[in-house]
């Protein structure tokens, strides 16, 4: 199994200089662990609890203090931004990194928008918009016009131009429209950290039918999967370790009105209140792997068959569920205790 971080910048109530350093911490770990991937999210206006609105600032920093892990924002919320001002941003980050840069981007969520004063239900459409938009900018030599509904571009273009070409592109997908348009355009796919195992598989079927529809032969390597997972000495030591953070932070996703209808797929029954999704509601249906080395062993094997497999496991980071020196400790311990009985798991 590939291993990568998905760095949410989720730091409620602290210093962000404090909060970007131990971010920072993480990614140089886990490219020493070998893993090959970093995504940065980018937030905007979400109470103080998330603090990263510029994921390619952090990325900059990050490839001065790394060589090989590539790094990309998870995800760029292209609905809210000026497609080329955006374009050019990527391909001036795809430089800095030494061509190790991947564009990720996304719709996504409603709180968002009220800070640009976008409609959230325009928020599809919008995307799909911007990317022609930023492709186009990522691929002209000269100078291009753009007349659409959401933007009305007069000879422009970026430079620089990205140094890879073509540069890696991923969305995260939310719902079915997304994935099968991720599919027709031969993007990889983030899934959601509260996607169930049925519904990435469920995700990956229309990533996979526009695929075919568009003459590309897809691979499970594009899907890549987040999920929060704690590896400890005992399940109880685990669960124990984690439990009081992850609790405050359902709280604060039930607070936000488009994030908390995301909790209801977990629920013990249609009738039952949003606060009944707890900690140990989420470790009793295995949304969370929280445990010995041998518990989330068996559950990171769950998740693969369930699923049908992946590319990619991307481990919820830049989030405060321990302090840093034990969240290292826990990302040596899985790589030390669980990674290598999962070598077998890859396409």
């Amino acid at each position: 199994m590939n291993f990568g971080l998905f760095s949410m910048g989720e730091h409620h109530g602290r210093v962000p200089r404090d909060a970007y350093h131990e971010d920072l911490e993480e990614i140089v770990l886990a490219e020493q662990l070998g893993w090959d991937e970093a995504w940065i999210g980018e937030h905007h206006m979400n109470g103080r609890q998330e603090v990263l609105p510029s994921p390619e600032m952090l990325i900059a920093k990050a490839a001065a203090r790394t060589s090989r892990i590539r790094m990309g924002p998870g995800v760029r919320l292209i609905a809210l931004h000026y497609p080329p001002e955006v374009a050019a941003e990527a391909a001036t980050a795809d430089h800095l990194t030494d061509g190790r840069y991947m564009f990720g981007f996304g719709t996504g969520g409603g709180q968002e928008y009220g800070f640009y004063n976008i409609d959230f239900a325009e928020g599809h459409d919008r995307v799909e918009e911007s990317i022609d938009v930023i492709l186009k900018a990522w691929s002209s030599d000269e100078p291009f016009s753009h007349h659409g509904r959401f933007w009305h571009i007069e000879d422009v273009y970026i430079w620089p131009r990205p140094l890879q070409s073509p540069l890696p592109v991923a969305r995260a997908c939310g719902n079915a429209e997304s994935c099968y348009s991720t599919g027709r355009r031969g993007f990889s796919l983030l899934t959601s950290q509260f996607q169930s195992a049925s519904a990435i598989a469920a995700s990956w079927a229309e990533y996979e039918r526009g695929a075919r529809d568009a003459g590309r032969t897809p691979s499970r390597n594009s899907l890549e999967v987040s999920r929060f997972l704690w590896v400890d000495e005992t399940d109880k030591i685990a669960a124990d370790r984690v439990r009081a953070y992850q609790n405050h932070w359902l709280d604060y996703v039930r607070r936000l009105p488009s994030a908390a209808r995301l909790l209801d797929p977990f629920k013990p029954s249609p009738e039952a209140d949003r606060t009944s999704v707890t900690f140990d509601r989420m470790l009793e249906v295995g949304q969370y792997i929280v445990g010995s080395p041998d518990t989330v062993i068996d559950g990171l094997r769950r998740l693969w068959a369930e699923s049908g497999g992946f590319g990619r496991l991307l481990l919820l980071g830049g989030r405060d569920p321990a302090p840093i020196n034990e969240r290292l400790a826990m990302y040596e311990r899985l790589a030390r205790e669980v990674a290598p009985a999962l070598a077998d798991m890859s396409f």
